[in-house]
């Protein structure tokens, strides 16, 4: 045999070898992706919602591989800060406690580590009082509750002293500042700071609406409408910020099915003047086509979509679930309306098939 033919076969060898290596890799890649490991339950609308990269880290944490998250996350900085934020909500039921730990234990100045693990912190803390009301919950589920929020104030303080530019610490201590009855004062220093570090920040104000303006916490349909008026002035079209407008006008919904009364719901939802300005908030914000569409704007796209099915609006309905897969539902606001995925499918059926309008409910 000659010396080319030698090398021939060699090349041929390796190649085989090389692509049988490599095909076990991405079958291994893929298998992961597929499912979580035995006894880890998959978080499945943070899977559907994320891709690529973030979709990887979501599948790397489920293995207590923290390193892809962290880079991840690392990634989103300046001009992506809001999507830092999201990715943060969509990471934090898969994330564990003792990977986290280590890896702080081995790294104790990387501020990425105290924010990941300050949002299981919180995660941890709901799991000890439950998603019940407030009235439901023992003694002991709040005592856990607040201390297990009060170790998640600790670490974002921490990673706000670590990395001084980035907001989202602030973004999260306004919420923590509820729970851990820091007072109002205190949660509008921490927007107000995270504003200072990203004028566009669409997080924090929306945590400070939902923990201090909505009524189901105290606030009221007059301080609802005061926060809207303050933070969307001066708001590009395409901004999410738009969206305030109509978070104000659902929880006006919302609220009396929750707690009040649902005809009184109802025909608020059916008034006008509230649908028109849920369309106009709907055109300035994810339905402009100046919107940058990416994972942090898919739930408020599920958000308009419930709303524009439950009024009947066809046409702004399909518009907004034509960005969306079909399996990027949001358990809420579908949840709102009866079991999310289902409730989904009917209101993609009934927007772009001509198929029947129908509220399952939850009977």
């Amino acid at each position: 045999m000659s010396v080319g033919a030698i090398v021939m076969m060699l090349v041929v060898i390796a190649g085989f070898f090389g692509f049988q290596m490599f095909g076990r890799a991405k079958l291994a890649a893929w298998q992961a992706e597929r499912s979580p490991p035995p006894g880890r339950k998959r978080d499945e609308e943070a899977f559907a919602m994320l891709e690529g990269a973030h979709r990887a880290a979501l599948v790397a944490l489920e293995r207590d591989d923290v390193a892809p998250a962290v880079a991840a996350l690392a990634a989103l900085r300046e001009g992506a800060w809001n999507e830092r934020a999201a990715l943060l909500r969509y990471l934090r039921e898969t994330i564990t406690r003792g990977p986290i730990d280590a890896a702080i234990a081995r790294s104790p100045n990387d501020p990425v580590l105290h924010l990941l693990r300050a949002v299981q912190s919180m995660e941890w803390a709901w799991e000890a009082r439950g998603g019940g009301g407030a009235s439901g919950v023992s003694a002991e589920g709040w005592r856990r509750f607040e201390e297990r929020m009060g170790f998640a104030e600790q670490d974002l303080n921490r990673a706000a002293e670590l990395d001084p530019a980035d907001p989202t610490p602030h973004v999260l201590l306004v919420e923590v500042a509820r729970h851990v009855k820091r007072g109002e004062a205190r949660a509008r220093a921490h927007l107000d700071a995270a504003i200072a570090r990203n004028p566009a920040d669409v997080a924090a104000r929306n945590n400070f609406f939902t923990f201090f303006c909505l009524r189901r916490y105290e606030g009221s349909f007059e301080k609802m409408q005061s926060f809207v008026r303050e933070h969307v002035a001066g708001a590009p079209v395409g901004d999410l910020r738009h969206a305030l407008v109509f978070r104000m006008h659902h929880e006006m919904w919302s609220y009396e099915h929750a707690f009040g009364d649902r005809t009184i719901g109802d025909a608020y939802a059916a008034r006008p003047d509230v649908r028109a300005e849920v369309a106009e908030s709907y055109a300035r914000s994810v339905g402009a086509p100046e919107h940058r569409r990416s994972f942090a704007s898919l739930a408020r796209i599920n958000d308009f979509a419930a709303w524009f099915f439950l009024v009947q609006d066809r046409e702004r309905c399909r518009d907004a679930l034509s960005e969306l897969g079909d399996e990027q539902y949001a358990k809420h606001p579908w949840s709102e309306l009866g079991p999310p995925s289902k409730q989904f499918d009917v209101a993609r059926a009934w927007a772009t098939k001509g198929g029947p309008h129908q509220i399952l409910g939850w009977r």
